[in-house]
């Protein structure tokens, strides 16, 4: 079924391409197949590059707020242990 379904595919496009090629010269229909082959080469790096610099852009932006997560909880950190520090502290004055 697949062979087939491959083929009628491969028949239409070429039943398309014939209808829509068949007024030109054989040297027309290369330099029209030519250009739309450089469009959509050109299409295709312009869409790479811009999906290229929006993933660097997430990435970056993921990194920066990962950034903030870790220095919160850095300071989270130092001040749980600044007052553990303290409660200790007191503790020791309170049982002398």
């Amino acid at each position: 079924m697949r062979k087939e379904g491959a083929f009628l595919i491969g028949v239409g496009t070429g039943l398309v391409l014939g209808v829509i090629f068949a007024p030109h010269s054989g040297k027309e229909i290369r330099n029209l197949v030519s250009r739309r082959a450089q469009e959509s080469l050109d299409d295709l790096v312009a869409t790479g590059e811009r999906v290229g610099s929006q993933m660097k852009d997430s990435v970056t932006k993921k990194i920066d707020q990962f950034v903030e997560i870790v220095d919160a909880a850095k300071e989270g950190y130092d001040g749980s242990k600044a007052w553990l520090a303290e409660t200790e502290g007191v503790q020791k004055l309170e049982r002398k």
